[in-house]
């Protein structure tokens, strides 16, 4: 396995929860049951099964019946720009035009390096199975902030928190055989 393939450890921030079923969860602290560690003013979160339904059902990404959810959002990796596709259809960018129902290509387009995240507190992102880069060279990355004199810098801005414990901000993969694999580059100290 090359060394930019190899797995690395995850690190959670800000309310997000990485749990077994392979979800992100950032709803309120909460929700669940949870073992919290602090060092050095860092806490990671830990939560278990105990979560709302629909965050515990990993066979299928839609949320509980009669949960209230946010707008579903997708990465593929033969997708566009956010100037080329609105990111709210799966579906490959078509190869001309502006906003066009496809999907983004990257999850520095869902959550650029520096500015506002394009998706919201309660919104659904869905990653289709494929590779996804995350740091220096990946596509979207902020010039302004992904420069080789600094590759320490070029990170993607924090996962919005879900509004509430029934409408978590969620990051899913599209299909359980065919996880798709995030993978930093150039000292990336963080994935999410």
């Amino acid at each position: 396995m090359s060394e930019l393939h190899r797995p690395w450890p995850w690190l959670a921030l800000g309310g997000v929860a990485l749990l077994a079923t392979g979800y992100l969860h950032t709803g309120p602290a909460e929700t669940g049951t949870a073992a919290r560690t602090e060092a050095a003013g860092m806490a990671v979160t830990v939560a278990d099964a105990a979560l709302p339904p629909a965050m515990a059902e990993a066979a299928d990404p839609a949320p509980a019946p009669g949960a209230a959810t946010g707008q579903r959002y997708y990465l593929r990796p033969d997708g566009g720009t956010p100037s080329q596709c609105t990111g709210t259809t799966d579906a490959p960018y078509p190869g001309s035009g502006r906003q066009q129902a496809c999907a983004w290509q990257s999850l520095h387009h869902a959550l650029p390096t520096h500015g506002a995240a394009r998706i919201e507190g309660g919104d659904t992102l869905v990653l289709a199975p494929g590779e996804y880069r995350v740091g220096l060279g990946a596509p979207g990355a902020d010039p302004g902030g992904c420069d080789e004199e600094a590759p320490w810098d070029c990170y993607l801005a924090p996962v919005p928190s879900g509004p509430s414990a029934d409408r978590p901000t969620r990051i899913l993969g599209r299909d359980p055989a065919r996880p798709a694999v995030l993978w930093g580059n150039e000292r990336v100290s963080t994935m999410l």
